[in-house]
């Protein structure tokens, strides 16, 4: 399966650079105030919790706030409070709002380039050049198909904040301790061995949804049609198209749900590992538990921002063979009978999981 990997990694860096060229260039103004929206809320929320961990030292250790050329006695001021309190809520408001904003500006990039990509369908050779496809593949080529660009759009744009924090935070860790970082980061290497694996899975599982989606609508319709008749009709656990199509479509939505378990189990060690090489540092040298609070919350954001690409990594493979094949039909390089999505008797069902 590793053996693979080099082939794979090509052709998905063929696709991105497509796709990057395609709609995220034709969308980039759009989809950078999106991200910036969206990093300056992250940023907010890193300046609020700056704040009450600064606010919480002075507190345990009675030494003055210094701020704005002013010195404050934190345990006896409640101006100092009521301020401090007051600019940790707007901050983390500030923070919503400016998530909020890029979510649905990330929202709408996805929902252009679906109706961009559906306009490429009807001006494609497929459709217009001297052999057409099938009406009712390019009916799914200009729905479901243009549907699965704009989520492979989605996935990426909302994966870019979290990638920039993990990057951020992996640089803070590593200036603040280098050996311990770069032995964290061989454990996370290890998980990316075995997140690998799950992405492998979750593009088998995404293939073999599109695969037996129509011969498992053919198998409804001829059991209805034989229930019609008087027939008697085998239960729905005795049709192997039906259930195959099932345990795909299931496999293709626990592939988020596996690729969180390697990131959370990476976590749990990594967490663990972690507690146990400061605090002994710690205990040996009679103090420095500040920096064990101060490296736990970089720790923090670094980890919270791998399990998000972790996720959006597992999100884009379970929906990648989709949006390739919709490539291949408006270049004209596939959409033959067998090509996943390419059956007249595929219904438009693949939208019953989300990313």
């Amino acid at each position: 399966m590793l053996g693979s990997f080099a082939p794979r990694v090509g052709r998905y860096g063929r696709f991105l650079a497509w796709l990057v060229s395609d709609g995220l260039w034709t969308f980039r103004w759009r989809a950078g105030a999106s991200i910036a929206a969206e990093g300056l809320g992250a940023g907010l929320e890193l300046a609020a919790v700056a704040l009450a961990f600064l606010y919480a030292r002075a507190l345990a250790t009675g030494q003055p706030l210094q701020a704005v050329g002013r010195s404050w006695e934190a345990r006896g001021s409640p101006s100092l409070l009521v301020a401090t309190s007051a600019a940790v809520g707007v901050l983390l408001l500030g923070s919503a709002a400016g998530r909020h904003l890029g979510r649905l500006g990330i929202l709408r990039v996805r929902r252009d380039y679906a109706e961009v990509c559906t306009q490429r369908v009807l001006e494609s050779p497929a459709a217009r050049g001297p052999d057409p496809l099938p009406l009712r593949q390019l009916q799914r080529a200009a729905r479901s198909g243009a549907m699965y660009c704009g989520r492979i759009v989605h996935i990426v744009l909302k994966g870019v904040v979290p990638l920039l924090l993990l990057v951020a935070s992996v640089a803070v860790l590593a200036y603040l301790q280098p050996w311990l970082t770069a032995g964290l980061g061989a454990l996370a290497g290890l998980a990316l061995v075995f997140l690998y694996r799950v992405n492998v899975r979750a593009v088998a599982r995404s293939r073999q949804v599109e695969e037996e989606s129509g011969p498992s609508a053919r198998e409804l319709r001829d059991r209805l049609a034989d229930l019609r008749s008087g027939e008697e009709v085998a239960p729905v656990a005795a049709w192997p198209h039906t259930r195959r199509w099932l345990d795909a479509t299931i496999g293709r939505v626990r592939s988020v749900s596996d690729g969180e378990l390697v990131a959370n189990t990476a976590l749990a060690v990594i967490l663990a590992s972690l507690l146990g090489v400061l605090a002994y540092r710690a205990m040996a040298r009679q103090g420095g538990w500040e920096a064990i609070v101060v490296y736990l919350i970089g720790l923090r954001y670094a980890l919270v921002s791998f399990r998000g690409a972790a996720r959006t990594l597992t999100s884009f493979n379970r929906f990648y063979p989709q949006a390739r094949h919709y490539l291949d039909v408006v270049s004209g390089r596939s959409g033959g009978p067998e090509a996943p999505g390419g059956t007249d008797d595929n219904p438009d069902d693949d939208d019953l999981d989300d990313d």
